[in-house]
């Protein structure tokens, strides 16, 4: 059976607060890896937006474009 998605907005928000962690742990490293950290600022925003627009009612959809995302916030 496939995973299913994370459908409500407290599951994202989880989500996204443990990618912002990660960042956060890995700043604090002698030789931070950069590019890591921002992908995870980048994912933990994403799905803090994806978490919003759920609890506004949106139907989720498979998508890593945020700014997509960030415009369907705009919008609402």
């Amino acid at each position: 059976m496939p995973p299913r998605p994370v459908e409500t907005p407290v599951e994202w928000l989880r989500f996204a607060e443990e990618n912002l962690g990660v960042a956060q742990r890995e700043m604090t490293q002698a030789a931070p890896a950069y590019r890591t950290i921002c992908f995870f600022c980048q994912t933990a925003a994403e799905k803090y937006l994806k978490g919003f627009l759920i609890a506004q009612g949106w139907a989720l959809e498979k998508t890593h474009d945020i700014c997509r995302v960030a415009g369907i916030v705009r919008r609402i």
